[in-house]
């Protein structure tokens, strides 16, 4: 996957499956509560 692309998505909260343990490079998921201030681990 270029990595324009990766960033592009990523930049717009979407999660890319090439950092998942069992990678999925064409996957991108869209999970904007990961991403909010109340969900990350303190």
């Amino acid at each position: 996957m270029p990595a324009e692309v990766v960033r592009a998505f990523e930049g717009e909260r979407f999660v890319w499956g090439g950092r998942w343990h069992h990678y999925d490079t064409l996957h991108f998921e869209y999970r904007p509560e990961l991403f909010a201030p109340a969900c990350r681990p303190r």
